[in-house]
């Protein structure tokens, strides 16, 4: 086939480099959005680990100032107030991390459906995540036998002390 007898249903390759790149790019920018909102997320897990803590340093300091029932539970209710708050945030990154994946995967979808493949039935490539990409074999450390040197001697140099 010559190039003037090409299939009208095959992608140039400037189209087909194109698509590649505009999936690569919203690949990129999910990640990247959603590497910030995971960090968030394991912020305010040490958070919620760090309110635990202080719960206990408080409650264990009110027993041992024999405060009244009251107290212990007004301490009980403030901490597991705070949790709860912390977590409804975390539920709001994880929603957040939903929404970018959701829109990567449309942003790739219609760049693949402007593809005269995809209306011919073809399932056009998309990005793979980078997880997936890279098998996880184990990897052993190179072996190195380095011949053993040692440093070499050096005297110090000797200084008198003054004279007074």
């Amino acid at each position: 086939m010559t190039k003037n007898d090409s299939d009208p249903d095959e992608d140039s390759i400037m189209q087909k480099i194109s698509r590649s790149f505009k999936n690569c790019m919203a690949s990129t920018f999910a990640c990247c959005g959603t590497t910030k909102e995971t960090a968030l997320i394991k912020k305010i897990e040490y958070d919620i680990a760090a309110r635990k803590k202080k719960f206990g340093m408080e409650y264990l300091t009110l027993q041992e100032e024999n405060a009244t029932p009251e107290k212990l539970e007004a301490c009980n209710k403030k901490a597991n107030d705070d949790i709860a708050e912390l977590k409804e945030q975390i539920k709001k990154h994880e929603e957040d991390i939903t929404k970018q994946n959701e829109k990567r995967d449309r942003t790739i979808e219609e760049n693949n459906a402007k593809s005269p493949k995809a209306s011919s039935g073809a399932t056009p490539a998309t990005v793979a995540p980078a997880a997936s990409a890279v098998a996880s074999a184990p990897v052993e450390p190179p072996k190195v036998d380095a011949p053993k040197v040692d440093a070499p001697k050096v005297d110090a140099p000797k200084v008198d002390a003054p004279k007074e």
